[in-house]
């Protein structure tokens, strides 16, 4: 069986990208540089519950964001939450471009270090009070807003970020409560505190890679914990940290570039400020309330960076691409695979049409609206209107396991469609799984020390179930696992084994 991630090095000629390109053509039309808006919406008055209470049997049970995305655990929310990864793939005339970004700009950190906070899912990361928690009322601090330049900083950064900061006021139209200290930093102090305490996160990465090879998303010699660590370095050009409220920005100088990362990490802070980015309580959510927070935080500032980039001179925009495609051209760019960049810019790519769609139905203050009631489900994120109806999910009874569970939680509908493209086409969700409408899995490793995973899904109709059959039977022919479908009316049961021998799964991790 073939192996559709294992990476291949850069693209020439017609060498296929990092494991190949799926149904025949090159990534470059797969992956559009800015992905349609998705259809107008109003966010909802009422949603489902935002977390939810331990599983009746009592189990402790690990946040469950989206399995694929909330299995990289904490490493993924410096890079999922963050900015300026970018994918450079080859499109039809093999010029390099920036790809599977929702936007012109890279994206840029809403996170801490992994070390801010403890291993687990994003609301880890996000932490904090009440998800519902009402819009700060707190008057604005006129005080002069705080910068912390290194010695060699350009002198107009404290100026930059006065700018910037009444950019984001006007478009936002509302004042921050307080003006955000912004830290500036050369590129070895920046990537020193950015892998700091990067082994701490090894353990949950190793439970993490049991679900892509048992997948065949990996291959089974494929070390998460390596693939993140050399993902961490490639391009992460900043962060906001909601518990601690530091912001560091990548940089000595402020190039028009580093302005948009400005633009967006700054708008991360007022989000904060104003709606309270700090949910810890997304720590117990059981649904994938935690992806969709993630994704609408990343959409509100994409929005404003965007915009701010409109306002900038031809020059400065022209200048800003070249910076930034700069930062995706690093030759380590290809020994990723490329199913793990496309899910770390998926939150990139799903938010801004997103937040646009909220915006179209209403206004910008309805954004703050949405931070109340954050979509519970990828389904929801990806088809905004099923976000507006507050379709949330159905909840389904967790299967049982061959061998002691590793992990479990929602697969959701983004883990589907992520199989059925080889992870190149995470926009819009795949044909086969419109019909999603709930799931549960668990992971374990079988007597040979096989990755295995079962999921058990709902649908909306035996129509749905028996396409969403029909689209895996396909990938199960390709995929190097040992899979068995079933589809029962509604119902559909995948499980699926890695056909090598894999590391990983130290901890049970229920």
């Amino acid at each position: 069986m073939s192996d559709p991630n294992a990476p291949q090095g850069p693209p020439t000629g017609e060498t296929p990208p990092l494991g190949g390109w799926t149904s025949g053509s090159r990534p470059g039309t797969e992956l559009p540089a800015r992905p349609p808006v998705a259809a107008s919406a109003v966010p909802p008055t009422e949603a489902p519950p935002a977390w939810a209470a331990p599983t009746p049997e009592g189990e402790p049970r690990r946040p469950s964001t989206g399995a694929l995305i909330a299995a990289l655990a904490a490493v993924v929310a410096v890079i999922l939450l963050a900015g300026g990864l970018a994918i450079v793939l080859a499109d039809s005339n093999e010029q390099a471009r920036i790809e599977a970004q929702p936007r012109r700009s890279a994206p840029t950190t809403t996170s801490p270090p992994p070390s801010t906070t403890p291993p687990g899912g994003l609301g880890e990361v996000l932490g904090g009070d009440d998800p519902g928690a009402s819009p700060s009322t707190t008057q604005p601090d006129t005080t002069a807003p705080t910068t912390s330049p290194p010695a060699n900083a350009d002198p107009n950064a404290e100026a930059t970020v006065d700018e910037v900061v009444a950019f984001i006021e006007k478009t936002r139209g509302a004042k921050f409560t307080t003006r955000p200290d912004v830290e500036f930093k050369a590129d070895a102090e920046f990537e020193k505190g950015l892998l700091a305490d990067f082994d701490e996160q090894r353990e949950d990465l190793e439970d993490a890679q049991v679900l892509y090879h048992a997948l065949g998303l990996l291959p089974a010699d494929v070390d998460l914990a390596e693939t993140m660590k050399s993902a961490l370095g490639l391009g992460v050009v900043g962060y906001y940290d909601p518990e601690t409220k530091e912001m560091v920005v990548r940089g000595t100088e402020i190039t028009p570039y580093v302005r948009t990362v400005l633009a967006h990490e700054l708008t991360h802070a007022f989000d904060d400020q104003r709606y309270n980015l700090d949910r810890p309580k997304l720590d117990d959510a059981t649904d994938e309330t935690g992806y969709g927070f993630t994704v609408l935080t990343e959409g509100s500032a994409s929005y404003v960076e965007d915009a701010y980039r409109e306002q900038m001179t031809s020059s400065e925009q022209q200048a800003a691409s070249a910076e930034e495609m700069q930062v995706g051209l690093d030759p380590a760019i290809f020994d990723i695979p490329i199913v793990i960049l496309s899910l770390l810019t998926a939150p990139y790519t799903q938010g801004l049409p997103l937040v646009e769609a909220i915006v179209d139905n209403g206004s910008v203050q309805s954004i703050g609206d949405a931070f109340a009631e954050p979509p519970t489900t990828s389904e929801e994120v990806m088809t905004p209107e099923k976000y507006l109806k507050s379709e949330g999910s159905v909840e389904v009874p967790k299967p049982k396991a061959d061998g002691e569970v590793v992990e479990s939680g929602v697969f959701g509908q983004l883990g589907f469609t992520t199989l059925l493209t080889n992870g190149l086409r995470l926009n819009d969700p795949a044909p086969g799984t419109e019909g999603w409408a709930g799931d549960s899995f668990v992971t374990w490793q079988d007597d040979s020390d096989r990755a295995c995973v079962r999921i058990d899904s709902k649908l909306d109709s035996a129509d749905d179930a028996k396409e969403l059959k029909d689209g895996l039977d396909d990938w199960a022919k390709k995929a190097p696992v040992e899979a068995q479908i079933q589809a029962n009316g509604d119902e559909l049961k995948l499980t699926s084994c890695a056909t090598d021998a894999s590391s990983g799964g130290t901890s049970s991790g229920l």
